[in-house]
C-alpha cells in the first residue's frame, strides 16, 4: 500500500485551485465567440511568425472592430437590464460594481414565524436562534438534575488476545467484484485515493490488491 500511495502521490500531486464564480454574460453572442476565437488565432500567428506590415495592419483593424462590437453589445445589454429593472439606480450600481469586479450580495428575504408574530429582521432572527439553543441546553440540564445513567463496565468487556491477529484471506475474484461495485466517485478517504482511480487501476493491481 505504501508503494502504491507513493506512485499515486507522484503521479497526482496536490495542487491549490482557486475557484471563481461563473458569471452569465448575456451579451456574449455566438458571433462574439467566433470573433474571439479568430482574434486568438491571429494573435498567435502574429507572435509565432514574421508577418508583413499589411498583415499586421489587418490584425489591428480586426482588433478595433472586435472591441467596438463588445462595447456595443455590453451597452445594449446594460440598457436593457436597467430599463427592465424597477429600481434603476440600484441596477446601474450593480452594473458598475460588476465591471469593477466587486461582487454584490443578494439579500434573501428571511421570515420567521415566532408564535403569532412574524420576524423578518436578520439580526433579530439570529438572536432568537441563539437564545433558543442556549435555553434548550439549560432546560435539558435541569431535567437531568445532574444524574447520569451508569452502565456495567464488566458486561461490556471483550476478551482479546493482543499477541495474535487473524484476517480471512481474500481472492482476486473477490477484490475484482468489490472494485467493480464501486460507484466511481471523485471523493476520497483518509488515503486520498478516489474510487474512480481505484477502478481505473484495477487492471494493473488486481494481483497485488488482495495483499493490501
Amino acid at each position: 500500500m505504501d508503494v502504491f500511495l507513493y506512485c499515486y502521490n507522484n503521479a497526482f500531486p496536490i495542487k491549490t485551485v482557486h475557484m471563481r464564480d461563473t458569471i452569465n454574460n448575456k451579451w456574449i453572442t455566438q458571433g462574439i465567440k467566433i470573433s474571439s476565437k479568430r482574434m486568438r488565432l491571429l494573435d498567435n500567428q502574429r507572435k509565432t511568425t514574421v508577418m508583413e506590415k499589411k498583415d499586421l495592419k489587418y490584425i489591428e483593424q480586426n482588433r478595433k472592430i472586435y472591441r467596438r462590437v463588445i462595447k456595443e453589445a455590453k451597452r445594449r445589454e446594460n440598457n436593457t437590464y436597467i430599463s427592465s429593472s424597477k429600481n434603476k439606480s440600484k441596477a446601474a450600481w450593480q452594473i458598475i460594481n460588476k465591471e469593477l469586479g466587486k461582487s454584490f450580495i443578494n439579500n434573501k428575504n428571511i421570515e420567521l414565524r415566532w408564535g403569532k408574530n412574524k420576524i423578518s429582521n436578520p439580526r433579530a432572527i439570529a438572536e432568537l436562534f441563539n437564545s433558543y439553543f442556549a435555553e434548550t441546553v439549560e432546560k435539558l440540564t435541569d431535567q437531568n438534575n445532574g444524574t447520569h445513567t451508569t452502565y456495567n463496565i464488566t458486561n461490556l468487556k471483550i476478551n482479546t488476545c493482543p499477541q495474535t491477529m487473524f484476517i480471512n484471506p481474500v481472492s482476486e475474484n473477490e477484490v475484482e467484484k468489490v472494485i467493480k461495485n464501486l460507484k466511481g466517485k471523485c471523493s476520497s478517504g483518509f488515503d486520498s485515493v478516489t474510487d474512480s482511480i481505484v477502478k481505473k487501476c484495477a487492471i494493473y493491481k488486481e494481483t497485488t490488491s488482495q495483499y493490501l
